[in-house]
């Protein structure tokens, strides 16, 4: 991979429909809709990524022939351009979607065509799917779990001992190790963000010294774990399920935005995806969705159990799973991301009341992640920090 921080003055640049569309019509990939002039093409931008420029592109009269557009400009795209990262990382991401692809076939988006000069991916677009996060209230979205279990089963397992230099992936680990890890632990830290309401639970949260001792062994174990080829990533929002289907046997969950991804520890993508299915049941924690609640946590529960089953994990892998999961917990309420199920509550005494719990689940998960035994454990902890 070639790394490059600055953009070279020959290097195309996707901003607009007109850009996308002229891109496609010069490139030399093979492309499943056709750009040769003979049939109107239209380019939607695809919103909601912080660090991308995304677009699906279609035919004017056969829409569903498309496919998906994506750069990596040389800064995060949320924040603007004084705020630089590589552009390299869309490479990376290329590079890790062949190898998916390869090892767990049907679970990744087939990687059409990948520019290294320009850091373009033009990738299959995910017709008739959703993100996973916005429809985890439908029941039958939680059968996909056993897809994104296999997934993690089947990337880790191939992927053992895996020794790669270019997938270290520095610059995005180090990403994490301060977002994660850091930064939400430090008051004074500005990118961090609360409700005021619970300002006080995450000034207890700072100062407990068990926390913080915890925050700084789950940073280490995230640097130093070599164990596989790991998402980095992985949550309800990188996970895109079918619709308009009960039937798992019709289609699988798709896992995409590998762009994190590096060899590493396989307990942070376990313990990073549970944690986002627990923010879920809280932000279903109401008297008329509460059986949603549980057949969430039941979800957790499964995933757990089916990648277990494949993966044969150690007991000291499964704290670590733990640790990870409270650290998740912590740094979506009261760091600089949050978690948008919460987020997304209308009801400000719910909303307030979710945080909270998140916090102090998180929080207790950390101070006892090296003791537990057994995911049932964590279901408890969980239910224990009901009112």
């Amino acid at each position: 991979l070639t790394y490059q921080y600055i953009a070279t003055s020959n290097m195309v640049n996707l901003r607009t429909s007109a850009d996308v569309i002229s891109y496609l019509k010069n490139s030399e990939a093979d492309l499943p809709i056709t750009v040769d002039g003979s049939c109107e093409i239209k380019v939607d931008e695809v919103v909601g990524g912080n660090l991308n420029f995304s677009f699906r592109a279609y035919e004017s009269g056969n829409p569903e022939r498309s496919v998906f557009v994506k750069q990596a400009p040389g800064f995060i795209k949320c924040l603007g351009e004084d705020y630089k990262l590589n552009s390299s990382r869309a490479n990376l991401e290329g590079s890790v979607l062949r190898k998916y692809g390869e090892i767990s076939p049907g679970l990744v988006p087939k990687l059409i065509h990948m520019d290294e000069d320009n850091y373009v991916m033009v990738l299959e677009w995910l017709a008739d799917h959703a993100i996973l996060r916005d429809v985890l209230g439908d029941s039958s979205s939680i059968g996909r779990m056993n897809d994104v279990a296999n997934f993690m089963a089947l990337t880790h397992n191939g992927t053992r001992g895996m020794v790669d230099p270019e997938l270290a992936n520095t610059e995005m680990c180090s990403i994490t190790s301060d977002y994660v890890f850091t930064k939400p632990f430090d008051e004074a830290d500005p990118t961090n963000r609360c409700s005021e309401a619970i300002c006080d639970v995450a000034a207890e949260v700072r100062s407990d010294e068990v926390v913080i001792t915890a925050a700084k062994d789950l940073r280490d174990l995230f640097e130093t774990s070599r164990d596989c080829l790991v998402h980095g990533d992985l949550h309800t929002g990188s996970v895109m399920v079918p619709t308009g289907t009960t039937n798992e046997s019709e289609g699988h969950a798709r896992v995409i935005d590998a762009e994190f991804a590096h060899v590493g520890s396989a307990a942070f993508d376990v313990g990073s995806f549970l944690a986002h299915l627990f923010f879920a049941a809280l932000a279903h924690d109401t008297d008329c969705v509460r059986a949603i609640e549980r057949q969430l946590l039941d979800a957790a529960t499964m995933t757990w159990e089916a990648y277990s089953v494949a993966t044969n994990p150690s007991e000291e892998t499964f704290r670590h799973v733990t640790g990870f999961i409270g650290c998740e917990m912590v740094r979506r309420v009261i760091g600089a991301a949050h978690a948008p199920d919460i987020d997304a509550i209308s009801d400000e005494e719910r909303r307030v009341n979710a945080e909270s719990r998140a916090l102090r689940f998180g929080a207790n998960l950390m101070k006892k992640f090296r003791d537990v035994e057994k995911f049932e454990e964590v279901i408890i902890e969980f239910d224990n920090t009901k009112d």
